[in-house]
């Protein structure tokens, strides 16, 4: 009888436990669901509502993010520039205008502003003209508050001819971007029409081959000097081959098109038009009087059409901005990717371990934890002064870049998931937020590395899993 009153308690704590034991998440029956055998995932999920984790795999190592480290530069810029921050580009000059002559140098300030473009500096240079300007004595110089390194390190080198990798510069216009079109010709020759009169020659020596004559046949565009690209190779068609083509040499490119507006609107300059040596950091300090200025549209405007399109530009001219301002030098990407270090530490993200080398995302170099994501699309969401970020963000099946996502199309996640996406060659990753009415709100960061080519064709890992977690929430699960 001792025996079995020893006994009977053993029995007792043996079932709790194996009741314990057998009690699995349902997340973690999801993710072993839908996991890909072939790439690594890293998750994080919270509920706002109660202000409580929900479910955490594989949340602190270190991945690719790829575009979704733009929240970060979002929420960085947002509090240390404010929203009505500006870009300014600014005309100045120290002399006098004489009988149509301006006696002294001109200064043409850059701001490095992503949203500058060839027309708006047109429309500066005709400010002058109407001033009566028809001869400058002096120089025409120009001046920007960023380094010349204008592309981060971890850059794809096959990317870097393509607009969405285009330089980014202390001189931009047109996001540094020349739109263009290969024609067909006589003899299935070809030749490149350039939309806008601007200074980039682009050549062709691509023939058409809609007869498919040569199996292996693919366009090349090479750099042969200063903005200036030969496309060689052919194209299995004779339609028309619309180009998008980033500008090599931004400052070059800069000088050139001053110089060509100045003649067009009939104003001679006696000296040269060159770069000018002194780069002044402070939009407050000022070369002379200022003649003609252009303001840029508020920062909210410009972070809603980062977020939304996933802007590249937008995202690493803010993260060189933040860092000129922060380290009153000339900006460039290590003092700006420091400073969004430095931010993100005050709104309670530790990004210490993170390996950040753009704003953007579009380094190889970039290692960023689901967690750390998470906690940034957490601080947006309780920071009353980011909280307008939470509206800038790509609504699933209805704007941005989640807009004609076949997976996020349809229910349940249309409507319901806004998020940033992230995405490269073997890279998906998404984070933001699950609204479903009458229930919880929920943060997420999903990051996926290592996608094989075939399994980028099937239904993406973070649409699956959201599916589930929303099934679960639904059926009240979490």
């Amino acid at each position: 009888m001792n025996n079995q009153k020893t006994f009977a308690p053993i029995l007792l704590l043996l079932f709790l436990f194996s009741s314990q034991a057998f009690a699995v998440d349902p997340l973690d029956i999801l993710i072993t669901a839908v996991k890909p055998k072939s790439s690594s995932v890293s998750v994080a999920v919270w509920d706002l509502t109660s202000n409580k984790p929900v479910y955490n795999y594989n949340a602190h190592q270190l991945m690719l993010p790829a575009s979704t480290q733009k929240l970060f530069i979002a929420s960085s810029a947002l509090k240390e520039l404010g929203p009505k921050f500006q870009y300014q580009t600014s005309i100045e000059t120290k002399g006098k205008i004489v009988n149509g002559t301006l006696i002294g140098n001109l200064y043409i300030r850059f701001d490095a502003d992503p949203s500058l473009t060839t027309n708006d500096l047109y429309t500066l240079l005709q400010q002058v003209k109407s001033l009566g300007v028809k001869h400058i004595s002096g120089n025409v110089l120009l001046s920007a508050p960023l380094k010349k390194t204008s592309r981060a390190k971890g850059w794809v080198w096959d990317d870097l001819g393509i607009c969405f990798a285009a330089p980014i510069s202390g001189y931009i216009l047109d996001k540094n971007c020349v739109t263009a079109e290969l024609l067909p010709t006589k003899g299935n020759k070809s030749k490149v029409h350039i939309f806008k009169h601007v200074p980039l020659q682009i050549t062709s020596t691509v023939y058409f081959d809609p007869k498919h004559v040569q199996q292996d046949c693919e366009m090349e565009l090479n750099k042969v000097s200063i903005n200036h690209y030969v496309i060689d190779g052919c194209h299995h068609s004779k339609r028309n081959v619309p180009l998008e083509v980033a500008i090599p040499d931004p400052q070059q490119f800069a000088l050139d098109f001053v110089a060509q507006t100045l003649s067009e609107l009939g104003i001679r300059v006696s000296g040269r038009v060159s770069n000018n040596k002194i780069n002044l950091i402070s939009n407050e300090v000022h070369i002379g009087k200022v003649i003609a200025r252009h303001n840029s549209e508020r920062l909210p405007a410009l972070l809603k059409e980062m977020l939304l399109n996933s802007d590249n530009m937008i995202a690493d001219t803010l993260t060189k901005k933040i860092g000129q301002l922060e380290y009153k030098t000339q900006g460039s990407f290590v003092n700006g990717t420091r400073a969004i270090k430095k931010t993100m530490k005050s709104l309670g993200v530790d990004l210490s371990d993170a390996v950040l080398a753009d704003g953007s995302g579009l380094s190889r170099y970039n290692l960023v934890s689901a967690h750390q994501i998470l906690e940034t699309v957490k601080a947006i969401h309780d920071t009353p002064a980011l909280k307008l970020l939470t509206k800038a963000l790509p609504v699933a099946g209805r704007s941005g870049t989640l807009l004609n996502k076949h997976a996020f199309n349809h229910p349940p996640l249309k409507d319901v998931i806004t998020a940033k996406t992230g995405s490269m060659s073997g890279v998906s990753c998404l984070a933001g937020y699950i609204n479903i009415k009458g229930k919880h709100k929920y943060a997420f960061a999903i990051l996926e590395n290592g996608i094989s080519h075939q399994q980028s064709k099937k239904q993406p890992f973070e649409a699956a899993f959201l599916k589930g977690v929303i099934e679960q929430i639904k059926n009240g699960n979490i």
